[in-house]
């Protein structure tokens, strides 16, 4: 049970499955938000912690459950 999602963590990913498909819809990132040092830019997760971060932005009450995940994405280094 620890490792289940919380409601939290699972709207998240529900947003971020929405954010792919319009990424892939519109076919083109915003240069506005690429450009921002936060957004990962220059990583092999770059678009990753874009997606997350700007669901972080849009909804500041999930901003603690984005942080945790993008804690869990695995490392590109």
């Amino acid at each position: 049970m620890p490792t289940l999602p919380t409601v939290d963590e699972q709207v998240v990913l529900i947003l971020r499955a929405d954010a792919v498909d319009l990424d892939d819809a519109i076919g083109k990132r915003n240069a506005q938000w690429s450009a921002h040092p936060a957004s990962g830019q220059g990583t092999a997760l770059g678009e990753e912690y874009h997606r997350l971060r700007r669901i972080a932005l849009q909804h500041p009450e999930l901003t603690p459950a984005v942080w945790k995940l993008m804690g869990a994405l695995p490392d590109a280094s």
